[in-house]
């Protein structure tokens, strides 16, 4: 059967690949499908623990079971963002981040 994988963020960086469609045997999972490709691509080992799944725009478990024609997606950690002032806020002072929009 193939399945259609989407690879977002750092590991599109890291691989240069948006997407790929594979052949893969019934039964295989997101899970299974990722160490397929960290066989092809080591790169993608150090990424590996941290990376959560979808199948056709829900996020699933690793040991979902894949269909024909499915969209699999990869997702690695996703942080960042523009560092922005810090300020005192709330009863406690406690310090709150706020984003400062640019034209």
């Amino acid at each position: 059967m193939k399945v259609k994988i989407r690879l977002f963020a750092s590991l599109r960086e890291i691989t240069r690949i948006r997407e790929r469609v594979a052949e893969v045997a019934a039964g295989t999972t997101p899970a299974g499908l990722l160490a397929a490709m960290v066989r092809d691509l080591p790169a993608l080992e150090g990424l590996r623990a941290h990376i959560i799944f979808a199948v056709n725009g829900d996020y699933v478990a690793g040991d979902a079971v894949l269909n024909d024609g499915d969209e699999v997606a990869f997702i690695p950690p996703v942080s960042g963002g523009r560092a922005g002032r810090r300020e005192t806020g709330g009863s406690g002072g406690c310090p709150r981040a706020f984003f400062h929009p640019t034209n």
